[in-house]
């Protein structure tokens, strides 16, 4: 009897821990996280997609790793921002997206979002829109997955990953992230404010994207080619000096580093995400990655040349691409 009530009890004490989760923008990301979630069939999941999304359709994320793969059901899925449920919300879309999106969640009251997007500034944009009792978290992670354009299948690349995380407001919803987050990243390291958080990945983002596109060069080539390897470096240091005019200091030996984790097998003919984003003729997040970043390097008094130079050359080669498609349809 004592075992069989203990039993329930434990029961119980899972049921409350359960909690609603919203995953606003399925791509690699969101896939990720909504399927290592479901392998836990502890909490409550909605995905959050557009109205074209494939997976209105499918209705499952198939995710794979090393040698393994899972399906994962989505059995609560919706295009109508004013159905979101969840008490958590992950926003996992790409920046591009945030002036459409962040609008149709001035409705919500009481939530907690963890902004898991690339770049600097979401977070201020973000609370633009929402109203003072929800929590925002900035988030950066070095995690690798890639998604299919069928839609759902999303391929987990490398198995070790970190997530920083910090506030930028604190509302009235307290929830017990970290048992979240251990859920879906190795290592779970809270920082004391979003340049803390977001400025290593800030680093990754700004240095390889533009030495990948301008290179065409897999995560692999940068690592390994002099010429990409030369300007990831250059940037890299940029990087690191607008950083610690923010208060954040990283270790110049970084940027060598991040050349031994880009130097695995498994990253061989792997690209960045604004690399393939450039290559589909697709909107790129030049603002929270390039302009967000030379902006706070000017409030700061620090120069940023090759930065600046290698950005007007990705520019002009959007330019190009652009008038080339033109010219082809």
């Amino acid at each position: 009897m004592l075992l069989c009530k203990r039993y329930i009890e434990l029961f119980i004490e899972l049921g409350d821990l359960a909690m609603k989760v919203s995953i606003i923008g399925v791509g690699a990301i969101g896939g990720y996280v909504f399927a290592k979630l479901s392998e836990t069939n502890r909490h409550n999941l909605q995905c959050v997609v557009s109205q074209h999304s494939a997976l209105l359709e499918h209705n499952e994320i198939k995710l794979s790793h090393s040698t393994q793969s899972s399906r994962s059901p989505i059995e609560n899925i919706t295009s109508d921002y004013s159905a979101i449920g969840g008490e958590l919300i992950f926003i996992t879309l790409k920046s591009t997206h945030n002036a459409e999106v962040f609008p149709q969640l001035a409705h919500l009251r009481n939530k907690t979002f963890v902004v898991i997007q690339n770049g600097i500034g979401n977070e201020a944009h973000l609370a633009q829109f929402l109203h003072e009792s929800n929590t925002i978290i900035g988030a950066t992670t070095n995690i690798k997955v890639t998604k299919t354009s069928a839609g759902n299948q999303v391929t987990l690349h490398k198995e070790s990953s970190y997530l920083n995380y910090a506030h930028y407001h604190e509302g009235t919803n307290e929830l017990d992230l970290e048992s979240v987050f251990n859920l879906l990243f190795g290592s779970v390291s809270p920082k004391d404010d979003i340049f803390q958080a977001r400025f290593p990945k800030l680093l990754v983002n700004a240095s390889c994207n533009l030495a990948s596109i301008i290179y065409d060069a897999c995560m692999q080539t940068l690592s390994t080619a002099a010429e990409p390897r030369q300007l990831v470096e250059d940037i890299g240091q940029e990087v690191i000096q607008v950083a610690q005019a923010y208060g954040v200091n990283i270790d110049p030996s970084t940027v060598s580093q991040l050349f031994s984790h880009l130097a695995v097998p498994e990253f061989k003919g792997v690209y960045f995400s604004m690399k393939e984003d450039f290559d589909s003729g697709r909107d790129m997040e030049i603002e929270t990655i390039f302009h967000n970043l030379v902006e706070l390097a000017n409030k700061a008094n620090v120069q940023m040349p090759k930065t600046q130079a290698s950005l007007n050359t990705l520019l002009s080669m959007i330019d190009q691409r652009n008038t080339q498609s033109q010219l082809c349809s």
